[in-house]
């Protein structure tokens, strides 16, 4: 039997789920400027770099505590609602989000062990796709709360049920 905390996300995941956000919002902005951070022959040119590695390094740790914790929990269910290309779109999105969540960082730490340089065309390219798949996700949600007056996906994630913002 269904209960109203099967219905939504735990407080865990929610946490998690927007620490991740927040990070990468943090480095869609400053990211580019703390490893420009580098040309600098004076603190600044360790410092920056260094707090841009540590944004990344810690994503790819929340991304995969997030995805144990996926693993090892089932997801509430979308909203009945909910259209078969809306579904597709929201799975394949979400699956895009984890794919790049993970190489993002990976492929700066490769890009940076390689050349001893925290520049790379892959990190720069998925920086790209992660920042417009970030930008469709919030007009989805968006979409979703105002003309498709579907249950509260926002409110969910913001964990505070159903309820309509």
């Amino acid at each position: 039997m269904n209960s109203a905390a099967d219905d939504r996300y735990s407080t865990g995941a929610i946490v998690l789920h927007w620490l991740t956000a927040l990070l990468v919002i943090f480095m869609i902005v400053f990211g580019e400027e703390l490893v420009e951070g580098a040309e600098h022959d004076d603190a600044a040119g360790t410092f920056l770099p260094s707090i841009h590695v540590s944004v990344g390094v810690t994503i790819l740790v929340l991304t995969l505590l997030r995805l144990a914790w996926r693993l090892s929990h089932a997801a509430p269910p979308y909203p009945a609602t909910m259209k078969a290309w809306e579904l597709t779109l929201a799975k394949v999105t979400h699956l895009l989000f984890y794919a790049l969540l993970i190489a993002v960082p990976l492929t700066g730490w490769l890009a940076f062990a390689e050349r001893g340089e925290q520049v790379g065309l892959a990190p720069d390219r998925h920086h790209h796709v992660l920042r417009d798949l970030l930008g469709l996700r919030a007009i989805g949600a968006q979409a979703h709360q105002i003309a498709l007056h579907a249950r509260g996906i926002v409110a969910e994630q913001l964990g505070i049920g159903g309820a309509v913002l």
